[in-house]
């Protein structure tokens, strides 16, 4: 309470002094310059409590935590994703071919730098299309650039 009682008191000696230094200040470009000045100690007045403020410390969480947690999720989340478009890929060129495929699986893996790559495509095809295996093979490969398995079901 007695730092309160202080800076009140120098508020009021500073609002004193701003108010005898108005009245003997001269008319003309003098005056805009010095109410400027004292308009900056009138600031630095009423901030001064300010430069004894502490902040306190918060304990947080470790920053490495939070970062490799999210990560772990967008890694989840990308690699679904990519997961699903690549099937999506691979359907649209089966149905290109009049193929009707059972299941589509992508096998993938996520390396140190995050980047994903596929692993295997394993594609199920009904057996009415036993015939077209090499071509699907072929053509998923030309297309897409991946190598697939394709077995009978």
């Amino acid at each position: 309470m007695e730092g309160l009682n202080i800076w009140v008191a120098e508020l009021c000696v500073c609002s004193a002094a701003v108010a005898a230094a108005e009245k003997l200040l001269p008319e003309g470009g003098v005056k805009k310059s010095m109410y400027f000045i004292l308009g900056l100690l009138v600031l630095t007045c009423f901030a001064s409590p300010l430069e004894s403020f502490e902040v306190p410390d918060f304990e947080t969480a470790p920053e490495n935590y939070a970062f490799e947690e999210n990560t772990d999720w967008l890694n989840r989340t990308t690699e679904e994703v990519f997961k699903s478009n690549v099937s999506s890929l691979v359907e649209q060129r089966l149905t290109k071919m009049n193929v009707k495929s059972k299941n589509i699986e992508i096998y993938t893996d996520i390396d140190d730098d995050n980047r994903i790559f596929i692993d295997k495509v394993r594609i199920t095809v009904d057996s009415a299309d036993s015939d077209k295996l090499d071509a699907i093979t072929d053509d998923i490969y030309k297309s897409l650039g991946l190598d697939a398995d394709v077995v009978v079901r």
